[in-house]
């Protein structure tokens, strides 16, 4: 790419000019555009202060950080799936007869319907 006229300065190590040339054009050798594309990371693979540090940097640049921050939530909660988990199973486990049957029938079915 041809740029417009212009001059260049060199200088020595002291500051001093060393040289001083004038040119009409010049070609610019530019990097093209996916070059300065920074790669996302991952954030499955960072830990939880890692990726809040991340969010923060992103939100101060602008970007969207929705998909990160929905991330970042799911970090935080999937341990409790376990208890909850636990939680809904105990009124079951100590219940018998044919109506614990139904009313478990009925949760699984919905637990399915749900989770796909």
């Amino acid at each position: 790419m041809a740029g417009p006229p212009g001059w260049q300065r060199e200088f020595d190590r002291r500051s001093e000019v060393r040289s001083f040339k004038t040119f009409d054009s010049a070609t610019l050798a530019l990097e093209p555009a996916d070059y300065f594309k920074t790669e996302q990371p991952d954030a499955e693979r960072m830990n939880y202060a890692q990726l809040r540090h991340y969010i923060d940097e992103l939100k101060t640049s602008g970007f969207n950080v929705v998909p990160y921050a929905v991330a970042l939530q799911r970090k935080v909660s999937f341990p409790f799936v376990t208890i909850v988990m636990t939680l809904l199973a105990v009124p079951f486990a100590v219940t018998t007869g044919a109506a614990a049957r139904s009313t478990a029938s009925a949760w699984g079915s919905c637990w399915r319907s749900c989770t796909g």
